[in-house]
């Protein structure tokens, strides 16, 4: 995953461009699929939670549920109950989908794009905040090996 950036390196930069693009967009996908599963059983009042949907109205855009389109909307309701002022129930539908895409109807799919690259444009594009306020809400997480990846070590002194 990580070594399609060090290899820009070594590349020409007319696809440098695309290799780090492609990086980017397997280090969101799983980064955020990380995180969903790390707060699934959390309490509501844990401290984890409580700082991912400090300031969450902002990055859902209010209500998440009114800025996707409607045949996934349809497809979520299914399932289970979102609340769409929760950045938690927004990372949890976006596992949710990725998870059970090959599931999903064909005019989802469609919606949602191929995975990784078109799934995570649709997310991005509707929620540009999310993959920042999440990792800054994280940063609690980051002595967990899970998330070593996303938080550089502390340079010891």
């Amino acid at each position: 995953m990580f070594s399609a950036v060090a290899e820009c390196f070594d590349t020409p930069p007319f696809l440098c461009v695309s290799l780090c693009a492609c990086a980017y967009t397997c280090v969101y996908a799983h980064a955020l699929q990380d995180v969903s599963d790390r707060i699934e059983k959390e309490p509501a009042d844990s401290p984890i939670v409580v700082r991912l949907e400090a300031g969450g109205r902002t990055v859902v855009r209010t209500n998440w549920r009114m800025h996707i389109s409607v045949p996934l909307q349809t497809d979520l309701r299914k399932f289970r109950t979102y609340k769409g002022n929760s950045v938690r129930d927004l990372l949890r539908a976006m596992r949710n989908k990725k998870h059970h895409y090959h599931e999903l109807p064909s005019e989802v799919q469609e919606t949602l794009g191929e995975v990784p690259e078109g799934f995570v444009h649709y997310f991005t594009s509707r929620f540009p905040r999310l993959l920042m306020h999440t990792h800054g809400a994280l940063q609690l997480c980051a002595p967990e090996r899970p998330f070593h990846p996303y938080y550089p070590a502390p340079i010891p002194r």
